[in-house]
């Protein structure tokens, strides 16, 4: 289980925080409403049915403990049916579904948070959840409501897989269009191929492997980085790809996501490629030096081989040589000391999410408005409305937390862990 503390900021002006005139220098308890959360793997439906800026950290108080929640578990899983007309014509997909489990093991606020594929997949999703049971979460005994999510998955059985001849003619043309350096003839046909519908999950990873090389000629950090998640970061694509593709793409998933600060993501993607065979040139970089060979290539299937994928060299992270930008680097900040802030912007969907490398945080520099945090951890799960005047701290953290800021659209501001 999980603790949350809120401490009373207390930065100084190189932290990019200024420390109040006068100060309590006590806890102020936590007022939050705490869930259970936890992510677990997807319902299939069946046809049948960056290197840290340092910064200085703050001084901590003594903490008070908040109320600790157990997990809601699954019990009876109804599976969905598969819709009718995307079925007859192959479509694929997968929905994700963020709700409430109600005392009585029942899910109500159901939300659609992510999702790939034919609207239609979304309604018989939820349709499957409704009619499933949990046994529901518990504080000190007593059941309450809970947050869970879960993936549902939709793969036309004996299909075998592949892309269509439509799909592998305009991913062969961006191909090209990348590799001549021609921007607008490449806009054009990224375009036409993002206009198609009814990928199947295969078509779907290929897709974003394609706008990852489009991002890494022509986008930054971040656009790089959206496309690699969206190829590989669902577990069942590690079945979908060819392995050497699968963890090329992770490696070079691994350098972006450092490159970002997103450093507990990479201690996860590290630990994914330990599950490989990997060169020991290539477990050796990604210890230390955080470079790779130039030659290693990222080679598509023979039935969507377009052209070869180069993998890029990934640049170097400003301001981190050395361990600072690898993996033994990652270790080392997540145990010691120093203070870390990342840059964060919320979008139009008015969320920004980070996973936690550390156990405290603040928010500092904010330019627009924050309303409320909510964290998620693999035990428990937080929520309260933001104060900017507070440092949180995660007490007994076990596993990965996930913090979600919510505010307006276009606020910017710096997370800084401690």
């Amino acid at each position: 289980m999980h603790t949350l503390y809120r401490i009373p900021n207390r930065r100084n002006a190189t932290a990019a925080c200024r420390r109040p005139a006068t100060r309590d220098r006590r806890c102020a308890p936590i007022v939050a409403v705490c869930l259970a959360f936890s992510y677990g793997p997807e319902l299939v439906a069946d046809e049948a049915g960056g290197s840290p800026a340092e910064v200085t950290p703050a001084p901590v108080s003594e903490p008070v403990s908040v109320e600790l929640y157990t997990a809601p578990v699954r019990k009876n899983m109804e599976l969905p049916r598969y819709p009718r007309l995307a079925q007859s014509k192959g479509m694929e997909g997968w929905v994700r579904l963020d709700f409430m489990v109600g005392t009585d093991g029942k899910a109500f606020e159901i939300a659609v948070t992510d999702s790939m594929g034919n609207a239609n997949f979304q309604g018989a999703a939820i349709r499957a959840l409704r009619k499933s049971t949990f046994e529901p979460a518990h504080l000190n005994g007593q059941p309450v409501d809970a947050g869970y999510a879960m993936y549902y998955r939709f793969e036309v059985e004996g299909e075998g897989g592949g892309v269509g001849r439509g799909f592998l003619h305009l991913s062969r043309a961006l191909m090209r269009a990348v590799d001549q350096d021609d921007r607008p003839l490449a806009d054009r046909e990224l375009a036409a191929l993002e206009s198609r519908t009814g990928f199947n999950l295969y078509e779907d990873a290929y897709l974003h492997i394609a706008k990852y090389r489009y991002y890494a000629r022509w986008g930054d950090a971040p656009q790089q980085l959206d496309a690699l998640d969206r190829a590989v970061s669902q577990d069942f694509q590690e079945h979908r790809l060819p392995e050497e593709l699968y963890v090329a793409l992770q490696i070079q998933r691994f350098w972006l996501l450092v490159k970002t600060q997103d450093y507990e993501r990479a201690a996860s993607v590290f630990e994914t490629l330990g599950k490989y065979e990997l060169e020991a040139s290539v477990t050796s970089v990604l210890e230390a030096t955080m470079k790779v060979p130039h030659d290693r290539r990222l080679t598509a299937p023979p039935a969507a081989r377009p052209n070869s994928l180069p993998m890029e060299q990934p640049p170097p992270v400003a301001g981190a040589p050395g361990d600072g930008c690898s993996m033994r680097g990652i270790r080392a900040l997540r145990e010691d000391d120093r203070a870390y802030a990342v840059t964060g912007s919320i979008a139009e969907h008015a969320s920004w999410f980070y996973h936690l490398l550390k156990d405290e945080f603040a928010v500092t520099d904010i330019q627009g408005e924050i309303t409320e945090v909510k964290l998620r951890c693999p035990e428990s799960y937080v929520f309260f409305r933001f104060d900017p005047d507070l440092e949180y701290r995660v007490s007994n953290k076990r596993g990965h937390c996930h913090l979600e800021l919510v505010g307006n659209p276009g606020t910017t501001f710096k997370l800084v862990q401690m």
